[in-house]
This record gives C-alpha cells, structure tokens and sequence, in this order.
C-alpha cells in the first residue's frame, strides 16, 4: 500500500519533522524470517523452563509449548496492521492512527521501556547461564580445573558487569552500523543455534540419554539422582506432570518467551514486500521458533528428566539449603547440566557461545525494534527532532541509540548490583499483555474508526469471514486471550511466590508517558500545527 492510497487533511502541512522518513527497504523476506526468528532468544527457552518448573509446579514443558499455537491469530493481526500501515514504529503507528494519539504513545512508550530493561537483563543472562554456567561444566571434566576460576569471574557481580558493559558497546556498534548488519547477524544466531542444537542431540545418544547423566551425575554429585528426586517428594513438591499447571505456564512463560517474534513490525519502513515479508516474519517466524523450542525442551527432558529438573529448581528457591553442593548455588541451567553427561570439551565450548550469541539477539533484535519506535515518535513530533536524524553514513539514529544503550547498561547495573530487580521480568511481561489488550481492541475498531484507511488497504486486510472482518476476529481474539493470559499470570502473585511491590512501577510506567504525551501536546499547542493533526494519515515513507 502506498501513501497515496490514505487520505490526507487538506491544508495540513508539516506535521512531520520532515518530508521523507530517510528510512531505506533492505529487509528481505527471508531477512525479516531470520530477524523475528532470532528476537526472542531462542535460547530463553531453557531459561524460563527452569522458572515455570518452579511457579507451575507439575509443568511438563514440552507440552506447555504446544500452546504457543494460541498467539497465531496475534501474528495475523499484525501482519494485517503491517500491510495497512507499512511504516516503521509497530503498535505505536496502529493505535494512535486507530485509537488514540496518546494511548499509542502510552503503549508504545511502556513497551520500549520494558525492551530497555531487557538491554541489561538479558545481557546479563547471556553471562550469567551462558558464560558462567558453560564454563561450571566444563571445570567438571578432568583437567579443567581452569574453568573454575573463569566460571567464577563470570558468575561475579564485577564480571557480569564488566562482560555485560562490553556487550553494551557492542551492541550500540552494531546497531549504528545499520539494519544490513543487524540481519547479518539474525542468519548468524539462526544458524549458530540450529548447530549448537543438532550438535547438542549427537552428545546426548553418544553418552547414553538420560542413563549417562545420572552415572554421570552420581560420579560427582553429593547427593545421588535418586536422592534429589525423593528429597523433593518429602518436602511436599509436585514434579510430575499436571493439566492445570502444564496449560498454565504455556500461557504464561511459553507465551513470554515469543515476546520479540512481532517486532518485524517495528522496523516495517525498511522491509520489502511487506505482505510476503510480514507473513514469513510473524507467522513464519512463529512456527519456527515453536519447533525450535520443543525441540530444545525435549532434548533437555531427554537428556537429564524433567522430574529431576523440577525438583532441582523447586529445591533451590524453596529449600536452598537442601540444594546438591556441586552446583555451588547456581541455577540448574542446560550449559552446565551438559558437564555431567559429556567429557567433550570442544562441543561444550561451542554450547556455551551459542548460548551467549543466542540470548544477547533478544537486545540486538527487540532493541533494534524499539529504536524505530523512538523514531517514529520524534518524526510524529512528539519527542525532539533531534532523535529521527540519521548519520549520513549510516542511515541510522546515532543519539536515539546512545540513549538507548545507556538506558540498558543503568537497568544492567541494577540488575546486578541490585538484584530485586531479578523480579521485574514478572512484572513487566504483565505490562506487555496489557498492551496487547489494547491492540486487540485497535483491531476491532480500525475498521469502523478508520473507514478511509480500511476501504483502501490491500485486499486481504478487508477480507471478511461471515460478515465481519478478519482483522476485527483476530483483534478481538488477541484482547480475550490475553485477558486470560493476565488472570493466569497473577497466580503466582495471590499464591504468594512473587510480591506485589513491583505492580506500582508497573503502574507508573503506563502513567508517565501519559503525562509525557499531553505536555508534549501543550508545547506544541503553541506551534503552527497542533500535535493531533498527523494522526489522521500514515507517515510518509
């Protein structure tokens, strides 16, 4: 769809800091593939598996991932919204051209603040369970008692924070060197992972399965196999799988982890052929991720049982004190797991980078999403000029990303040094929902507030099921389904196993960029163009 096809206000000029967004398409379908497939970390899986072993006890998680089948409608949404709206900026660009100006901006603000945060966080996990984890495996091979000490660097609050503010300016170098390299590096992590994977299946049936980690496992531990299973019965914990539980966490922590699959979206001004680019990232991308996780899940199952797991990470956070010593207080994550069942040490080492490469894409990918959200906010004249300029070399926003990357290495430092802020990836995975919820109802109501737009988008986004639009059905589906997913998040709240506390940050958030909009919005009531008057058309390209 081109501009032409939207009606613009007669007489309104200048609503936009300039004619052109300078924004170039160099996405290519199978770019756009490699991107979404890249951008939740396609090894957070193993992370929040361990996570909802403990929230949902009973959780069988291969099958909880079946569940992600549940957010294809969401995928269609938003490949109808890009192919509506084909410019940079996401649910920014949707909801304030369907909704409400100052809503978009509240969700769209929340939603890179929460990516914000997760610049540090995951840095951080790319340390702590890929670094620290991998090398704790490797220092139980014989010979390697090196890797204790290198472990312990990484597992340290200064190693995190030293490993972790490299990343940070890593990541801001890639970023200015534009979207040609940061797909570059989406084909990379893809295919880094597929072989980490694979590879990872051939040490499992070399070593035996299951049978090699317990010998394995038993040879070093100090407590055995068997022993860790029955301490976590007498202690009264579920470890074998349960309906509720299993249905909970797919809803929940399955769902969390495709949480960056959309933010093709975001970066749609620089994709070509948005209705078959879109369509392989949102839900291309979906399915490949799925596959690719139940895989991963199923290997680990395999591998060291999920009985054992649930147990392991039950014991940790609810009788630390009962925790197997070997483990020296770490997580029970797959990088250092792997140690007990192989002596390899070549395969080990590549485990633990891809592991590394793999969970920092969640920063590079969502990150690089967000920084298309602040531009479109500075080129809709929200925000100061200053942050839609582009460097003549790079074509990319050099202060929007120095912002950015110092926003992620404050939350990466508190993070660390702070570490109650562990729990705000509870918190803010409850804000994302709600921001879902809002763009379910933008879904529903674009073909009724925004006729125009709707009567003259592609075809197959005024396509009709009974009657009624398709994009109004999926957008109604999108707002109940995460109305449930919200009810389902909340147990662990009233179970008492997470505080309430952070709920008020959260509660901020959505207040703050409200408050933003509207004084933004009185600045300009003093310019020759109100701030409302561009959200009656799409930005132009």
């Amino acid at each position: 769809m081109s501009d032409a096809a939207v009606p613009r206000p007669a007489g309104v000029e200048g609503v936009f800091v300039r004619r052109s967004s300078g924004l170039t398409r160099l996405v290519s379908p199978l770019d756009a593939l490699m991107f979404s497939s890249m951008n939740p970390g396609l090894t957070n899986n193993f992370i929040f598996m361990m996570w909802a072993m403990y929230l949902y006890p009973g959780v069988n998680y291969p099958i909880a991932i079946i569940f992600v089948l549940l957010m294809l409608p969401i995928s269609i949404l938003y490949w109808f919204f890009s192919m509506a709206m084909p410019r940079s900026g996401g649910e920014y660009i949707y909801i304030t051209r369907t909704l409400h100006p100052a809503i978009g901006f509240m969700g769209s603000a929340v939603i890179t603040l929460l990516v914000g945060t997760t610049l540090g966080l995951n840095t951080d996990w790319a340390t702590l369970y890929g670094l620290a984890g991998g090398f704790a495996g490797i220092a139980l091979q014989p010979g390697h008692q090196w890797a204790v000490g290198v472990s312990d660097f990484f597992y340290s609050q200064w190693g995190r924070t030293i490993v972790g503010t490299i990343s940070m300016v890593m990541l801001a170098y890639l970023w200015i060197r534009g979207t040609k390299w940061v797909m570059r590096y989406s084909w990379a992590v893809v295919a880094i992972t597929a072989v980490g994977l694979i590879w990872a299946l051939i040490e499992v049936i070399a070593a035996g399965g299951q049978a090699g980690f317990i010998a394995g496992w038993n040879a070093l531990s100090d407590v055995s196999y068997n022993d860790v299973l029955k301490m976590a019965s007498d202690k009264g914990f579920v470890i074998s799988y349960l309906a509720m539980p299993t249905l909970m966490a797919g809803l929940t922590y399955a769902a969390l982890n495709t949480l960056g699959w959309t933010f093709s979206s975001n970066i749609a001004g620089e994709i070509r052929d948005v209705r078959k680019s879109q369509f392989f990232a949102l839900v291309g991308a979906l399915l490949v991720l799925m596959v690719s996780w139940i895989f991963g899940s199923q290997l680990l199952y395999s591998a060291i049982g999920g009985d054992f797991m649930s147990a392991m990470n039950q014991i940790l956070h609810s009788a630390p004190e009962s925790y197997p010593a070997i483990m020296k207080g770490q997580e029970p994550i797959f990088t250092l797991l792997l140690g007990f069942m192989t002596n390899n040490v070549p395969f080990l080492m590549f485990f633990l980078f891809m592991f590394w490469i793999s969970t920092w894409a969640t920063p590079v990918g969502m990150g690089y999403g967000c920084l298309r959200n602040i531009f479109a906010w500075s080129f809709d004249r929200i925000l100061p000029a200053r942050f839609a300029e582009l460097d003549k070399r790079y074509h990319s926003p050099v202060l929007t990303i120095i912002v950015y990357c110092t926003i992620g290495e404050i939350f990466l430092n508190l993070y660390i040094w702070h570490s109650q802020f562990m729990a705000f990836g509870a918190y803010w995975v409850m804000a994302f929902f709600v921001i879902w919820i809002l763009l379910g109802i933008t879904g529903v109501l674009f073909p009724l507030r925004r006729k125009n737009m709707f009567d003259m988008a592609a075809p197959l986004v005024k396509a009709k099921f009974l009657g009624v639009p398709v994009i109004a059905i999926m957008g109604g589906y999108t707002a109940i389904l995460c109305v449930a997913v919200e009810i389902f998040i909340l147990q662990p709240f009233l179970q008492g196993l997470t505080p309430w506390t952070e709920l008020i940050t959260v509660s901020i958030m959505f207040i703050v960029p409200l408050i933003g909009y509207y004084v933004s919005k009185a600045y300009r009531a003093h310019s020759a163009v109100p701030l409302d008057a561009q959200f009656t058309q799409i930005p132009p390209e």
